[in-house]
């Protein structure tokens, strides 16, 4: 089966798939059980391409700098990291994508279902709240002392 056929026919054969809308001719969307989402678009290139998108959610303000700064990084080291690439979407939705080889049906639910592996981790990060603050070396006991 074409990859295009697979998107197409998405459903109940791939686990954790829980519903997948084509957008436009060669654009899909696909929505998993562990709440990722997945933008899949067909690039007729040779080799065949596909790239796929995931929205990892708005990193939390007290840790947006930080969160923001990594992604810089990340996209500093596409060439390292296989060509993952991040954006800042409008109001400050966090996304994470990918453009791969993509020959057949087989081949895409292998591309996809690593895809979500890695789209679950980054979301955890991106959405992980703070650690609580805390001033280092100042012992409670010193507050209690009167001179």
């Amino acid at each position: 089966m074409r990859v295009k056929e697979c998107l197409d026919n998405a459903g109940p054969g791939w686990p954790g798939l829980v519903e997948a809308e084509r957008l436009g001719e060669a654009a899909w969307l696909l929505a998993f059980d562990d709440e990722i989402a997945v933008a899949v678009e067909w690039l007729d290139e040779d080799p065949p391409r596909i790239a796929i998108a995931s929205p990892l959610g708005v990193p939390p303000i007290d840790r947006r700098f930080n969160v923001y700064e990594t992604l810089l990084n990340l996209n500093g080291l596409w060439r390292e990291n296989g060509g993952v690439r991040t954006s800042i979407e409008a109001g400050g939705e966090v996304a994470i994508g990918i453009s791969t080889q993509c020959a057949d049906a087989a081949d895409l639910r292998q591309v996809i279902d690593a895809w979500r592996a890695v789209a679950v981790q980054w979301r955890a990060y991106v959405n992980q709240p703070a650690a609580a603050l805390t001033v280092p070396g100042l012992n409670p006991l010193f507050f209690n002392l009167r001179a």
